[in-house]
């Protein structure tokens, strides 16, 4: 399920505002990947990345444009579980979360 504007937005100022939220949305995206549910792994993704890094800052330790990471993260992308895990990983050394 596509999340609304409105509800994108929030999503993503309260991960702005909250870091505790930002990294149980993390743990949501870690469990997401690993139970194979891409999709909905990438919208929280996108969510999280605008959030906090925003797609240009985490596009460059993955050698892409700001651009091409926002549209390998929209719902209906085909980006595969290992690059999803791939920015997954970059998401968290950029905000300096451990690797669990």
């Amino acid at each position: 399920m596509e999340l609304t504007q409105d509800v994108e937005t929030g999503l993503i100022e309260r991960i702005a505002a909250d870091p505790a939220f930002a990294n149980a949305m993390l743990d949501e995206i870690g469990e997401l990947l690993l139970a194979g549910e891409e999709a909905a792994a990438r919208g929280t993704l996108r969510v999280v990345v605008a959030g906090t890094t925003g797609f240009d800052v985490l596009s460059r330790p993955l050698a892409m444009t700001g651009e091409a990471l926002r549209c390998a993260l929209l719902t209906d992308s085909l980006a595969t579980s290992p690059s999803l895990s791939a920015i997954f990983s970059a998401l968290k050394r950029e905000l300096g979360v451990a690797a669990s």
